[in-house]
């Protein structure tokens, strides 16, 4: 099965302090990688893979629109992997 990460790319900071977030996808030892949104580094969890809330004293940093796209990208990458796996459909470039 895939594996699907998430991270983010701190060498393209924009001129807000925002860095994007991507997701990386290992089929077969190939890596291919996406950009999902943008975050401030200090509001990302590399452990959780998730944007962390924002101060109560701190302007909305959006984890949850964030975080609930990176849930249901998982999720639908996911369902595509299990599809191909259940119908012996190889997966490729």
């Amino acid at each position: 099965m895939p594996n699907i990460k998430y991270y983010i790319d701190k060498n393209k900071t924009d001129k807000l302090g925002f860095v994007p977030i991507k997701s990386n996808i290992a089929i077969d030892g190939k890596n291919h990688w996406k950009s999902l949104g943008k975050v401030k580094p200090r509001y990302w969890n590399a452990l959780k893979q998730r944007v962390k809330p924002n101060r109560d004293s701190e302007p909305d940093n959006q984890h949850e629109t964030i975080n609930a796209l990176l849930s249901q990208y998982q999720g639908k990458a996911n369902e595509f992997f299990n599809y191909c796996r259940l119908n012996n459909l190889p997966l490729t470039d």
